[in-house]
């Protein structure tokens, strides 16, 4: 993954696909388990929560 597109995602310019959005949230379940792709769609609030 080059950090440029990373960068985007985390400045809020454009939005992981579904594709990645769910390879990312494979990734944060290992570390929080529960976490699933459906946070992505939340508000940032329950978004941020959901992280720690």
């Amino acid at each position: 993954m080059d950090k440029s597109v990373v960068s985007r995602w985390l400045s809020g310019k454009v939005m992981p696909s579904g594709h990645n959005r769910a390879r990312i949230a494979s990734e944060i379940a290992r570390l929080r388990p529960g976490f699933s792709a459906l946070a992505f769609e939340s508000p940032r609030d329950h978004f941020l929560a959901a992280l720690s």
